[in-house]
């Protein structure tokens, strides 16, 4: 092969006459060559250098980069049997079960009075700790009153 061909920069170079005849393949390391021979796969080719004779033949090779590369998939949407996208019937279910929940407290509050004053003392606390200063004039039952009137 060297006494035939030899690899510049821009591709092969023919050294002696009929050379044209040589097909020449180099492949960059953390690269393979899939060559094809007649339109069929002949074999993979490792990184180096390479000649064939092309004489009554067609030669064909793809490279393909071999390291490793980040891809992010963007997401997608399962459907049921019933073309139903999937993530809704569990969004519906996490929401059925929140209203569930907010039922079971509203009838705990209803039969016992002194749970529906702890929801309304828990509920005061996260107001209250956006409030970097709080003056209470009338006590709790007038500030309480007072968050049911600004809804």
């Amino acid at each position: 092969m060297p006494q035939l061909i030899a690899f510049s920069g821009q591709g092969f170079k023919s050294l002696v006459k009929g050379a044209s005849g040589v097909y020449g393949v180099q492949v960059p390391a953390f690269h393979v060559v899939v060559l094809y021979v007649d339109g069929r796969l002949h074999g993979v080719l490792e990184p180096g250098v390479y000649a064939f004779w092309k004489f009554g033949r067609d030669l064909r090779a793809e490279f393909v980069d071999m390291r490793l590369q980040a891809l992010e998939v963007a997401g997608q949407e399962i459907l049921t049997k019933d073309k139903v996208a999937l993530a809704n019937v569990i969004r519906r279910r996490e929401e059925t079960a929140a209203t569930r929940s907010l039922l079971n407290s509203a009838r705990v509050m209803e039969d016992n009075p002194t749970a529906l004053r702890l929801k309304e003392l828990e509920t005061l606390e996260k107001v209250t700790e956006k409030i970097d200063r709080l003056s209470v004039f009338g006590g709790l039952d007038a500030v309480l009153k007072d968050l049911v009137k600004i809804r």
